[in-house]
């Protein structure tokens, strides 16, 4: 008897969709709570209104000793400082609400600004930040940084030419400047280099000019005359078109020179971040100034170092490779301008990949691709790109996530061009896990969990954590990751990076809790395998809560963490209305 073949259904077809859509949600109920924090916090005041500025009388004594708070200007937007005999001796302003848009390294910064009867600017201290502390912290003890104000005029500031950053706190330092110059009324800053030029300026590169005319319709082109009234030629500055191509410590500003065809004859480099020695290594060298000579601007644009085995000068190599590439950069936004409508129009510099994005998005490459990798299986591989990952993405460039970063990102936004770098570093280690079910950031793309790498096993004295201790250890990520979510709803004063240890690598604005944090976690890993990673870090175990497994179609307790947050921000965004 033939009985009928039943097909036997397959049961994985339907887990594997509940799996995704179960995830799905999860993900979008995470991010959902983002936009609402963001949401949440635009609508909150930044900082007190400029109408309500109290500065305690210790402060204001500072620049004005015998000086009180009069009343407030709403024409100018200033506060005006009296005497005893309430005559009025110089005014106080903050940057807020202008500058609130200029992000640091985490968030804005408001500045008091305090002013003679002149306008002179004679003080300036900052009343509230958003930002990290430590970078504040370091703006705050240099000087030289803020001496570069003083003494301007009000008026004078809305044109800041150029503004020093402070090693350390560099997107700190000029998100400050920036605030200054949004509340003095300018707009689109330029802060790295002075466009002005004086005949002196390029002798070298013309000897016979006699007259040096800026171009009417270009701010960064300027016609050269001899004395009886030709023109021999022209000279174009690579600022502001290449200002985001940094080379060893900062961006660098070329002249150009072209003869009267439009030919390029030489370059020269003008000013630069770079420091001594490496800049005069550059204009002493006799062939690399004439790299492009012969060459039209339009050919400039379409050089290829690479192609052509320029390497640079020796000694310098960075600074002259940074030079070159703005000078290529610089020719091809001037000659799109060329192409574009015949209306004068200022241009914005286009973002340039520096070499600084450059190797860290290599090294976001290569460690995702090992991840993927059967080579990762290879000791010696490892170690080598374990060593490399610390010394370069740790110490030189400081290039990991963190809670104070993250929050910074979802209080007040991206801060742009200037951290792409860590946008795509986020991106690949929040996306990864949800496609490809690989936690690649914790694993290869981490200085931190590299270090805990490169210990594990190194001593003979190993700690076997009880199974009912190790499973309760394993929600302080979770509890950590409350607290962060605590300190972000309810803005309290608490500097997320003490509970983390990546500032650590920054050691000059590292604070003693972000240390102590790094030395225990990274002794504590010497005994028990990855100790922090498993057991202590909140941004590792929000990188695993998105990470897709086969247990992804249940609801656990992070589930629940997720949603009661989702919930307290849905009702304080009520609240606000």
């Amino acid at each position: 008897m033939n009985l009928p073949i039943i097909e036997k259904s397959n049961p994985e077809l339907p887990a594997r969709w509940k799996a995704w859509v179960v995830h799905g949600i999860r993900v979008l109920l995470f991010a959902a709570t983002l936009l609402t924090i963001h949401i949440h916090s635009k609508s909150q005041s930044q900082f007190p209104e400029p109408t309500h500025l109290e500065v305690d009388l210790e402060r204001l004594s500072q620049w004005f000793s015998d000086g009180a708070i009069g009343e407030y200007d709403a024409e100018t937007g200033m506060t005006d400082v009296i005497d005893a005999s309430r005559e009025v001796v110089g005014h106080v302003t903050m940057t807020s609400p202008q500058g609130d848009r200029s992000i640091g390294f985490s968030g804005p910064t408001n500045v008091l600004v305090a002013l003679d009867r002149d306008f002179e600017i004679v003080g300036l201290d900052v009343l509230q930040s958003r930002d990290t502390r430590e970078h504040v912290d370091v703006v705050l003890a240099s000087e030289e940084y803020w001496q570069q104000f003083l003494g301007k005029n009000w008026n004078e500031v809305a044109d800041l030419p150029r503004v020093d950053a402070v090693s350390g706190a560099t997107l700190t330092s000029y998100a400050i400047a920036e605030a200054l110059v949004a509340r003095a009324g300018g707009s689109a800053p330029r802060l790295k280099f002075d466009q002005s030029l004086k005949l002196e300026d390029v002798s070298e590169l013309f000897p016979e000019a006699a007259t040096l005319t800026l171009q009417e319709e270009q701010s960064s082109r300027w016609d050269i005359r001899s004395a009886a009234g030709e023109l021999i030629g022209e000279v174009v500055s690579t600022s502001p078109f290449a200002e985001s191509v940094v080379g060893y410590q900062g961006p660098s500003q070329a002249l150009i020179a072209l003869d009267a065809d439009g030919t390029v004859k030489r370059f020269a480099l003008h000013d630069s971040y770079d420091n001594e020695p490496y800049t005069s290594y550059l204009n002493e060298d006799w062939s690399f100034p004439e790299l492009f000579s012969g060459l039209t601007l339009k050919q400039v644009s379409d050089y290829d170092l690479e192609e052509q085995g320029i390497e640079g000068v020796s000694g310098a190599t960075w600074t002259s490779m940074a030079v070159a590439r703005g000078i290529i950069e610089a020719a091809g936004q001037l000659e799109r301008l060329k192409q574009e409508s015949n209306e004068p129009a200022e241009s914005e510099p286009a973002w340039v990949i520096s070499s600084r994005d450059l190797w860290t998005l290599g090294f976001l490459f290569v460690g995702t691709g090992l991840a993927f990798s059967p080579l990762r299986g290879k000791g010696w591989i490892r170690v080598v790109y374990q060593i490399c990952l610390v010394v370069y993405l740790g110490f030189v460039n400081g290039d990991l996530l963190s809670q104070a970063m993250l929050v910074g990102w979802v209080r007040h936004g991206l801060p742009g061009t200037s951290a792409v770098r860590l946008i795509v570093m986020a991106g690949i280690a929040f996306s990864v896990p949800i496609l490809a079910k690989k936690n690649v950031y914790c694993t290869h793309l981490c200085a931190f969990g590299a270090i805990q790498q490169l210990a594990r096993n190194r001593l003979p004295w190993q700690i076997s954590v009880n199974k009912r201790i190790r499973s309760w250890a394993r929600f302080l990520p979770g509890v950590l990751l409350a607290w962060v979510a605590i300190v972000t709803l309810f803005d309290l004063p608490f500097s997320l990076v003490d509970i983390e240890p990546f500032d650590a690598f920054v050691f000059q604005i590292a604070g003693t809790a972000t240390i102590a944090v790094f030395i225990g976690g990274l002794i504590a890993s010497l005994f028990i395998p990855m100790a922090y990673c498993r057991f202590g870090c909140p941004t590792g175990g929000m990188i695993e809560y998105f990470r897709r497994t086969r247990r992804s179609d249940r609801l656990g307790w992070a589930d629940l963490l997720s949603l009661a947050v989702f919930l307290l921000a849905v009702s304080l965004l009520l609240s606000d209305r």
